[in-house]
């Protein structure tokens, strides 16, 4: 069975090799806190303050899982297909290849085989004028990296997309919908920050 220590030696392991910059790490059930460490510094290259249980991280890639529960929410509910063609859903969807524009579903989008190249920080404002824009007048100028479909392609423009789709057929904000759909239900009743 693997012990705490040797937990945190790896964890200190990776940190001294600057393969992870910082971390937070809890193990906890329904009522108590059973661990809790935290490494590395906000800046690395100053060693500046050390990572605290306070510190607020950037979300990344968790909000994946967030915005995949949220779609199939939301398909258990009737209101989303995974298979229902996206433009059909948001009328103004567009792609350079209109053909794949018209073939691209959630399904795909959840699963990475959509097509499209990796990326897919929005840039500029995070309110929804910077969404309305990026799907707008990025998306339709990403060059795919295969048809629809067709490979495997990881990216985060696919759960940029699949979280517009959520909002633009149930005329809420994104963060409404995963307040609404995904915290709630699992108990999370405490402000947090989604963007």
């Amino acid at each position: 069975m693997l012990e705490i220590r040797e937990v945190e030696d790896q964890l200190i392991e990776l940190i001294d090799n600057i393969e992870v910059p910082a971390m937070a790490v809890s193990i906890f059930n329904e009522t108590d806190i059973l661990y809790e460490k935290t490494l590395g510094y906000t800046n690395w290259e100053e060693k500046g303050q050390a990572i605290t249980p306070d510190t607020v991280f950037r979300i990344g890639s968790v909000s994946k899982t967030l915005t995949a529960t949220l779609i199939m929410s939301l398909v258990e509910k009737g209101k989303l297909d995974l298979d229902f063609p996206i433009y059909k859903y948001v009328d103004t969807f567009k792609l350079q290849n209109e053909a794949y524009a018209k073939t691209l579903t959630l399904r795909m989008l959840l699963s990475h085989t959509a097509g499209l190249p990796n990326g897919g920080d929005i840039e500029g404002p995070r309110d929804q004028s910077g969404w309305e824009g990026y799907i707008n007048e990025t998306v339709p100028n990403l060059d795919l990296v295969n048809p629809p479909g067709a490979l495997y392609s990881y990216s985060n423009h696919n759960f940029n997309i699949a979280g517009y789709v959520a909002q633009h057929v149930c005329g809420k904000l994104f963060a409404e919908l995963v307040k609404e759909y995904v915290l709630e239900p699992l108990g999370i009743t405490e402000p947090c920050m989604i963007h």
